[in-house]
Order: structure tokens, then sequence, then C-alpha cells
């Protein structure tokens, strides 16, 4: 299970966050998918989630947040960008 409670990014200048307090849960053996605009915070989340980026909240994978798993790389799969061969 993927589980993220009050992710909210650190706004850059005279701007609200880009994510602010953004809490859900991504069952196991289910698609869940992140779906916003251009600009809309989807890849902020993404970041804050894989602790690329500073920020608050904490983003659990199967339980435990990222920096507790010994070998993230293992674990968790991210694609962050564009697809190639997607519209």
């Amino acid at each position: 299970m993927l589980q993220a409670i009050g992710l909210t990014s650190t706004p850059r200048r005279d701007a609200p966050p880009a994510v602010d307090d953004l809490t859900f849960e991504a069952p196991p053996g289910r698609v869940t998918a992140l779906l916003g605009a251009p600009g809309s915070g989807k890849t902020a989340a993404l970041r804050l989630m894989l602790e690329l980026d500073s920020g608050r909240g904490v983003a659990y994978f199967r339980g435990r947040p990222l920096h507790r798993i010994a070998h993230p790389a293992r674990e968790v799969g991210v694609l962050l960008g564009d697809v190639p061969g997607h519209p």
C-alpha cells in the first residue's frame, strides 16, 4: 500500500505551494493514477513522496517511510517525466 499524509511542498516566492495538504491511499493490487492539468503539482507530489524535494508530510510504502527502507530502489519504482510514445 502507498499512503501519503499531509504532503505540502515548500512554496516559491509569493506563490502558494504546488502541493497543499495532499492525503491519499493507493491500495495494493489496484491501478492508481495522479491526474491533473499541467502545473497542478503532480510531479511535485511524487517528488515529495520520494523525498527528493523538501516539504511537510510523509509518504509510507508498505507501512514504512522511504528513508526507513534499506534499499528503496529494490522496492519502490517511479517514472518521472514524459513517457515515450504517449501523446
